[in-house]
């Protein structure tokens, strides 16, 4: 499990340095919606969700739809148990992605951006924080 969660770090690690490009060919110096900072109980989260779960509507439309339609999901929203079911189900589907990869799906990506937005929220039965830390993420 250790080692899916370092491989997923990776792949959030690189999808921050995709975005973040040459600094001196930025036109714009606003800030990535991917930006995470670290929250006072020791889970990375992001700085702006609502930015970061915009983008990530529009950067894996397509992976939300081959979730959506494979499971029979109504459309994803900000609801807790509505991305929370999208990241459940993004997950059962890692073990056998290698072909979906090979077709440009990135779910990997999904799931690490629907799980760092969930860090940002406590579960709602038990009042306790559901955080996966990562380290070394924020490239700000």
């Amino acid at each position: 499990m250790k080692r899916i969660w370092a491989f997923l770090c990776i792949c959030f690690f690189c999808l921050i340095l995709a975005g973040c490009g040459d600094s001196a060919t930025r036109v714009s110096s606003a800030p990535s919606p991917y930006a995470t900072r670290e929250d006072p109980q020791g889970g990375t989260v992001f700085a702006d969700p609502d930015s970061a779960f915009a983008q990530a509507m529009a950067d894996f439309r397509r992976e939300i739809q081959y979730v959506q339609q494979t499971f029979g999901l109504e459309p994803i929203t900000q609801e807790a148990a509505s991305y929370s079911a999208y990241l459940k189900h993004t997950l059962e589907l890692l073990p056998s992605s290698e072909e979906l990869r090979q077709e440009g799906y990135r779910l990997e990506d999904l799931s690490v951006v629907l799980t760092v937005y969930q860090n940002g929220f406590p579960l709602a039965a038990s009042g306790e924080w559901n955080f996966v830390a990562f380290t070394e993420i924020n490239s700000n």
